[in-house]
């Protein structure tokens, strides 16, 4: 049975060697953007251990918040820089406002 990709790049990213090779896997998981990988981060936010802790807020941190998350399982980002900008990217494209 293999698992699935979320939980080995979480999996690679706990046990890897470098800093470069942990975000790598945090990146993945960010273009991935699945509910797998927002809920697996909550999870490890509240590990008792300090480097799952570290790994699921970096995770969360890239990923965003619980509510912009979409029914596919996938992140809306228009949403998401609303929330973290006050301000739609695209409006920010167009009229240079910023947050």
């Amino acid at each position: 049975m293999e698992l699935a990709l979320e939980s080995r790049l979480i999996s690679e990213a706990i046990a890897a060697s470098s800093e470069r090779a942990r975000w790598k896997r945090i990146a993945a998981l960010h273009e991935r953007g699945t509910r797998e990988a927002f809920d697996a981060a909550v999870v490890l936010a509240s590990s008792r251990f300090s480097d799952e802790r570290r790994l699921g807020a970096d995770v969360l941190g890239q990923l965003g918040f619980r509510d912009v998350v979409k029914p596919d399982g996938t992140i809306d980002y228009e949403t998401r820089q609303i929330h973290t900008t006050g301000v739609p990217r695209t409006e920010r494209a167009t009229t240079g406002a910023e947050p």
